[in-house]
């Protein structure tokens, strides 16, 4: 059987389209990850959470035993970013989700879902380890003032509601409403704190030192 003669121009224009085809899916695969993700952090945002909550669990690596869900809320941001200006403020955002990056484990996941607010859902982790990932957040996040200005030393602070499984059940979203409602409750005792949501009332755990 002979062969037909490809062109070589047939040749470079079929090799031109395949290029153009594989840079258009990059650069669709590209879009599609940078509207999942928060611009100022590299965190996800608020879109990925969604989706992790249209997803359900099949969104989760590991489903076995309990999961908790932690909500942190920057104390004092809206202030400091009129006092100090928002690229300062920004600062502190950046900070803070190194900090919390620095201290979840792999398979945890986080978002920045607003302004100053954070979300860490925590697969297979009980209501007391998860305190404690909290708790090493709040401290490595808070552990030195910041120079604002000349003069003027800032000290961030966080807030975190927490909510178990044990509690609440495995829905992403019936996790959040709960944590939300703990963080609320931590913010209205002064913040700089977590509590950890119950049933009849959330429970207030101590302020690192």
């Amino acid at each position: 059987m002979v062969m037909p003669i490809v062109p070589p121009a047939a040749v470079a224009a079929l090799c031109a389209a395949l290029l153009v085809g594989r840079r258009w899916v990059g650069h669709v695969q590209m879009s599609r990850r940078k509207a999942l993700e928060d611009q100022l952090t590299g965190l996800m945002n608020g879109r990925a959470f969604a989706k992790r909550v249209d997803d359900g669990l099949d969104a989760i690596p590991d489903r076995s035993g309990e999961m908790s869900l932690l909500m942190f809320d920057i104390d004092g941001l809206d202030a400091i970013n009129d006092r100090f200006g928002r690229e300062f403020g920004d600062f502190i955002l950046r900070l803070f989700a190194a900090k919390a990056r620095a201290e979840i484990r792999e398979d945890d996941l986080l978002f920045r879902l607003g302004d100053d607010e954070f979300c860490s859902i925590l697969p297979h982790t009980s209501e007391e380890d998860a305190a404690a990932i909290a708790e090493r957040i709040r401290a490595a996040f808070s552990e030195k003032p910041l120079r604002a200005r000349k003069k003027e030393n800032v000290r961030p602070t966080v807030t975190v509601g927490l909510a178990s499984s044990r509690l609440v059940g495995f829905g992403i979203d019936r996790l959040k409403a709960a944590a939300d409602a703990a963080l609320a409750d931590a913010k209205h005792a002064g913040g700089n704190g977590l509590v950890l949501y119950r049933d009849d009332a959330p429970a207030a755990c101590p302020v690192a030192a």
